[in-house]
């Protein structure tokens, strides 16, 4: 059985056909959700990138502002991934053979990645001013950018 052939059977379920059928409000609601989940994101994350590089200089140590800073980020990252498994309910076959999707995937796996184990450890124990902690902030912005182009990228492709 292939994935393809496992998506199909999701969407002649019971369940699949009931997210199917919700109303176009729900749908909405979900992509607003998604939405804002994305800009929690993005804002988390360029703040502290912006601090990293120096760009903010914010009267806070590197280790109060990334304790604030990463927990925004995880609550807009659990969000994104709720409200965007929701829509993927909605249409599964849509997105499960978009070519943009496995892309928007697989980047947002490197960008969790990048963020939660590479970034959020130089930035929390080394000076902002290492390079190496400029190169991963700039990393992390452009990976979480990248996904979010992706995402779009599925609406069009």
């Amino acid at each position: 059985m292939s994935a393809l052939d496992i998506v199909h059977a999701y969407e002649k379920s019971p369940l699949g056909q009931f997210f199917i059928s919700i109303d176009n409000v729900w749908v909405i609601i979900f992509q607003i959700v998604h939405v804002f989940s994305i800009l929690t994101v993005l804002t988390a994350i360029i703040v502290l990138a912006f601090h990293a590089l120096g760009l903010l200089p914010i009267g806070e140590s590197n280790e109060r502002l990334g304790k604030l800073f990463f927990k925004v980020t995880w609550i807009g990252v659990i969000g994104a991934i709720i409200s965007g498994s929701l829509l993927f309910l909605t249409s599964a076959t849509h997105y499960f053979t978009n070519r943009a999707f496995p892309i928007k995937l697989i980047l947002l796996a490197i960008a969790i990645v990048v963020q939660f184990v590479i970034f959020k450890r130089f930035f929390l124990r080394q000076p902002s001013y290492f390079i190496s902690t400029k190169v991963v902030a700039v990393l992390s912005v452009f990976l979480w950018f990248a996904t979010g182009f992706a995402g779009r990228a599925i609406g069009f492709v």
